[in-house]
């Protein structure tokens, strides 16, 4: 088992954020030993509204942005999950497939520590394409019930959409 582990309790999006945070600091510490600057913008309103997390620099020239979704079943499914839209008790909200503008859209498997980035724009027209098909389930963890986009790694992967693919190491 990972570090952060997954609850089986009820969650509402400030849990779903705080859950998210591990994820989130073990790739800055990683993007940081690789000698990149960062921004954090997680706590940030605005950028909230736009699902980023931190922008990155090396040496202040391009800063990049980039949403980060931590998840404990890729090494067992073989997917990511695009969020498409969301039941919640409080209503119909749509998924951060329509409302990231991050350039990049970083997944972390919490239980290995591999990580994968992705060009999120063009991830996000091949979604918007058609280019997988959307489910719906039932998120008993959430309590709610949701629509969503899985996407086999296999298939970012033969498309060339994986930009790096790497661990996390601990040390």
């Amino acid at each position: 088992m990972g570090l952060y582990e997954p609850t089986n309790e009820y969650r509402d999006f400030n849990i779903t954020v705080s859950a998210g945070n591990g994820g989130e600091d073990l790739l800055k510490k990683y993007i940081e030993r690789k000698g990149f600057q960062i921004i954090n913008r997680a706590n940030d309103p605005i950028y909230r509204t736009k699902d980023i997390d931190f922008e990155f620099s090396r040496n202040g020239k391009k800063w990049h942005s980039v949403e980060v979704k931590s998840d404990y079943r890729i090494a067992q499914t073989g997917n990511i999950v695009v969020e498409v839209a969301m039941y919640r008790k409080s209503g119909k909200t749509p998924g951060w497939l329509y409302y990231c503008e991050a350039d990049y859209l970083c997944f972390i498997d919490m239980q290995s520590y591999k990580f994968y980035f992705f060009d999120w724009k063009k991830l996000q027209q091949l979604v918007l394409n058609g280019h997988w098909r959307f489910t719906k389930f039932n998120n008993g963890t959430d309590n709610c019930e949701g629509e969503v986009c899985k996407i086999p790694l296999k298939d970012l992967a033969n498309l060339g959409l994986i930009v790096v693919e790497d661990r996390i190491y601990f040390g």
